[in-house]
């Protein structure tokens, strides 16, 4: 048998080894090329090529930052306290007790309980009407006690008076409250603060604009419904100029007012009437959208009783699907614009300088964007194990 000789052995081993060391340069190029192109195509979900402006946390005009929104659980609802009423001022609608003594017998003493009318008189049997609204208890005993003796019904009565029964309010609140109900306020305290707190306080979702509707029969004061010049007033021009309240109807009925600035100024107490309606302003902010390299995209609900930022937003979800992301697009929409914002954030930066992790805004966008780097990851995951370690080793 015929052995081949050295000569041959060589020339048959030589293809083996240049065709294992022509195919790895070219395996690398076809990579290579693949990663130059997607990362240029397809990293960006955003049309660079527009000529757009791309923003940046550092060069971002005050314009575009997002909108602060007060939060209404912060509100001292006292300042809205109108002050309290003495217990022993009689007004129209109080039911109070009158005793009358003529003589040293208790026999000799009669007790009537009578309401106060709309005109402010009480009405006792045998004496007649006698005014008291607007008066305290011990002014209306003297009040009594002269009329008896004017009519000449008793010649030196012993008069007491005592309260009853305060008139009670009415009033309806609606909205963002935790109760929404009629609920019967004593006149004393009739006020927006005894009104939020009968219905339970704000809820969660509430806004800080309140409207306050007094109804036409309201037995308390208001207003005066026109102004010097014959024109309705819906409220205090003071107030509405201030944009502490604006008017709601041109009735003069209705006030709205912002609960934030109206306390942080101080301004008018809010006093309600009989059958009077108040409305919280209910908050529901567009959600918000986190899209690209996150474990969980799509919406998200935008809080309503604090601010939201960048890298939150990615945290909610679920965080970044690749350990080298690091661009991040907000695509903000202006009131007005046809044309949304971009402002591109660093996730890396936004961690060490807060200025960065902006402040997100109802219906933004938050995009986590591809870039070479990440392709490049994305790139190792889809490879063969054996291929990739290959890879790793010639690298």
């Amino acid at each position: 048998m015929n052995r081949p000789d050295l000569h041959t052995r060589k020339q048959n081993s030589v293809p083996t080894r240049v065709t294992t060391t022509a195919w790895v340069p070219v395996w690398l190029r076809c990579l290579l090329a693949w990663l130059l192109v997607t990362s240029l195509a397809g990293c960006s979900t955003v049309p660079l090529l527009t000529g757009e402006k791309i923003y940046r946390p550092n060069n971002m005009p005050v314009a575009l930052q997002a909108p602060t929104h007060d939060n209404a659980q912060t509100v001292d609802l006292s300042e809205f306290a109108v002050g309290s009423v003495s217990s022993e001022l009689i007004d129209k609608g109080d039911v109070i007790t009158v005793s009358i003594s003529s003589g040293l017998n208790k026999a000799d003493t009669i007790e009537i309980n009578s309401r106060v009318d709309e005109n402010g008189n009480v009405d006792l049997p045998i004496i007649g009407q006698v005014p008291v609204a607007q008066l305290e208890l011990i002014d209306a005993e003297a009040a009594i006690a002269g009329a008896a003796m004017q009519r000449r019904i008793f010649k030196s009565p012993h008069i007491t008076v005592t309260m009853k029964q305060q008139r009670e309010n009415t009033v309806t609140v609606i909205g963002a409250v935790v109760k929404q109900g009629d609920y019967k306020l004593p006149r004393g305290k009739s006020d927006l603060l005894s009104a939020l707190v009968a219905a339970g306080g704000l809820s969660e979702d509430a806004g800080t604009m309140v409207e306050i509707r007094n109804g036409t029969d309201s037995k308390e004061p208001k207003a005066p419904r026109l102004l010097a010049d014959g024109s309705p007033a819906a409220a205090d021009p003071a107030l509405i100029s201030a944009g502490h309240a604006e008017p709601a109807s041109a009735g003069g009925d209705r006030v709205k007012i912002n609960l934030v600035s109206a306390s942080r100024e101080d301004t008018q107490k809010y006093k309600l009437g009989d059958g009077a309606i108040i409305r919280v302003e209910k908050r529901d902010p567009k959600p918000f959208h986190v899209m690209g390299l996150v474990h969980k995209p799509g919406p998200q609900e935008f809080p309503v009783s604090k601010s939201i930022k960048t890298l939150e937003a990615i945290a909610l979800a679920g965080g970044i699907s690749n350990p080298v992301a690091d661009k991040v697009f907000v695509i903000r929409q202006l009131e007005g614009s046809d044309k949304p914002t971009v402002i591109q954030v660093s996730m890396a930066r936004a961690k060490r300088d807060g200025t960065w992790n902006i402040e997100l805004a109802p219906g933004d966008i938050v995009s986590v964007e591809q870039t070479p780097a990440t392709v490049f990851i994305e790139a190792l995951r889809v490879l063969p194990f054996g291929v990739s370690a290959s890879l790793g080793t010639l690298l």
